[in-house]
This record gives C-alpha cells, structure tokens and sequence, in this order.
C-alpha cells in the first residue's frame, strides 16, 4: 500500500545510504569503523520494524472496512431484493412506487 507519506524505494535507499555515510564517518572519527556498521544495522532494523508494523495496521485496517463494507451492501442487496419479491407478490400503486423507489437508486 502506497500513501502519500510513503517514500518511493529510490528515496529510502538514498536515505540509507546517506545514513550510513554519517554513520561511518562518525564511527571512524572515533576510532571504531566497525561500529558504524552495528549502530547503523540497530538503528535500521528498528526503523525498518517501524514501516513492517505501521504497514500491518494499514493492511489490518484496510480487510476490516473492506469486510464491513462488503457485509453492509450483501445486507442492503437482500433487503432490496427482498421488497422486489413482496413487492412482486402484491401488485398495485403501493407495489409500483416501492419498486420505482428501488430503480432510483
């Protein structure tokens, strides 16, 4: 699922690297070039977790309004059809504006 607020993969991997660019020339300004690599692997795994769970809750959110959705027009269709059939049933002006009612809409 794209949003407007969800980068394209051209921008998060730039982003990347150039995290992992200051990463690096930080750790080797310290005197420890291999920490980059661990504070750079840390930091992304928990902002990579935080996409996985924000796009779980959007996938989540999404099935539930779609299944309440689906469950509200398979309502209103057997409610319409329904009043066709009683409708059917009982011909006359009460029938007639009930299904023209129907057709409206």
């Amino acid at each position: 699922m794209d949003s407007d607020r969800t980068p394209s993969i051209d921008v998060f991997l730039a982003d990347l690297k150039t995290r992992r660019d200051l990463a690096t020339g930080h750790a080797a300004e310290e005197g420890f070039p291999e920490l980059a690599t661990v504070l750079l692997t840390v930091a992304e795994l928990d902002r990579l977790l935080g996409i996985v769970e924000d796009y779980d809750t959007e996938i989540l959110t999404y099935e539930v309004l779609t299944g309440a959705q689906t469950k509200f027009a398979r309502k209103i269709r057997a409610r319409n059809e329904a009043l066709r059939q009683a409708a059917a049933d009982h011909p006359g002006p009460l029938a007639d504006t009930l299904l023209a009612l129907l057709d409206e809409r």
